[in-house]
């Protein structure tokens, strides 16, 4: 059992009770989105950080030195934080989670382990942050400058996303970049992300090789 069963049998009821996606989150303490990559296999290696949180929600211990063979072995020395989790004593924290950097170039997604909470309320399962990273280029100045924050909103239709609209794009190996969203006028199944800069050129995909999300909000420094 690697860790993307894990979740599917916890939520699965392993334990006695079933979860969902939001639900399990809860009871761990880690945002719904760490639970959709796992479950997904976007998350093949887990930081002991976060281990730890799902060690201490189950009381139990999990030996992942083989990623592709857990080991989970209960504990009853350690007490379950039911207690702690459960929707009468929960606190309801507001706002929406700060995932990672983009940069406006070609570069890995900066992913944050343990994600932070902007104060702006929008829907929490479907709009997230991404800060802005210029490491790899500042192709996007000045509609976007190093540390602005932008939001996307995952559960946007793509038929809503228009020609230059400000979206983030994900593809191959963790990639990410923010751009400008376009699509090629040859044929349908490319897409062309541009550069506010126009002398940069822009990222060339096909469709089916990318995810991107609209940005709904951005935060200026």
């Amino acid at each position: 059992m690697n860790w993307k069963d894990f979740i599917v049998e916890l939520e699965n009821g392993l334990f006695g009770e079933r979860f969902s996606d939001a639900e399990l989150a809860n009871k761990i303490g880690v945002d719904r989105v760490t639970i959709w990559q796992i479950r997904n296999g976007k998350k093949q290696y887990i930081q002991q950080n976060t281990k730890g949180k799902f060690e201490k929600a189950f009381s139990i211990r999990i030996n992942d030195d083989d990623f592709e063979n857990l080991q989970i072995i209960q504990r009853t020395d350690l007490p379950s934080n039911h207690e702690l989790t459960s929707t009468k004593s929960r606190i309801e924290v507001r706002g929406n989670y700060l995932l990672g950097a983009v940069s406006a170039g070609r570069a890995q997604l900066l992913d944050y382990e343990d994600k932070a909470i902007e104060d702006i309320d929008y829907p929490i399962d479907t709009c997230f942050w991404y800060s802005i990273d210029k490491q790899n280029g500042d192709s996007m100045y000045p509609l976007l400058c190093e540390n602005d924050k932008v939001l996307i909103d995952r559960n946007l239709s793509k038929r809503s996303i228009k020609e230059m609209d400000i979206v983030v794009v994900f593809w191959g190996n963790s990639y990410a970049a923010v751009k400008l969203f376009g699509r090629s006028e040859t044929d349908a199944n490319i897409l062309v992300f541009h550069s506010a800069n126009i002398m940069v050129p822009p990222i060339i995909l096909h469709k089916d090789k990318c995810e991107y999300f609209k940005v709904v909000l951005i935060k200026k420094v």
